[in-house]
């Protein structure tokens, strides 16, 4: 009787489990925007790269190049036609001149790789030399708009 008991105990307790974890309804926190809930069942996947997003926002070209041995990166290519790979632009290592920070009258200052991953250069007042915001704050780059839908 004891063990019968136990069996409809662990059976009772598995299938409570089981039932939890397999809703299908979307549950919205009180005082949770309609947008937050969405997060939850985005219309895309990933992420897109910044320096891309970068590029183009400033309206060159980017595009991916494969090397010989295979290898891929994206290059932005400026009107004088001048190109630079993307990630080093994105962080102020090269085309300074087609920067946002050099468009809207600032020095740009160049940010190590990692620093700089995913903030990009960072503009420096020219009078003052402090430093404004990084290309991607002062931008207000929204990668989710760069995003294909699913």
């Amino acid at each position: 009787m004891r063990g019968q008991t136990t069996i409809i105990l662990v059976i009772t307790l598995v299938g409570v489990s089981l039932s939890g974890c397999s809703s299908s309804e979307r549950v919205v926190v009180r005082g949770q925007s309609q947008e937050t809930a969405d997060r939850g069942n985005p219309k895309w996947i990933g992420m897109p790269n910044p320096a891309a997003v970068y590029c183009k926002a400033l309206g060159y070209k980017h595009e991916i190049v494969t090397d010989d041995k295979g290898n891929q990166y994206g290059i932005c290519n400026f009107p004088d036609g001048n190109v630079c790979m993307a990630w080093n632009f994105y962080r102020g290592k090269c085309g300074h001149e087609w920067s946002y920070c050099k468009q809207h009258g600032y020095d740009l200052k160049e940010l190590g790789r990692w620093e700089g991953w995913f903030r990009g250069g960072v503009c420096i007042d020219k009078t003052t030399k402090k430093e404004i915001g990084t290309v991607f704050d002062l931008m207000g780059m929204d990668l989710s708009k760069s995003l294909p839908e699913r």
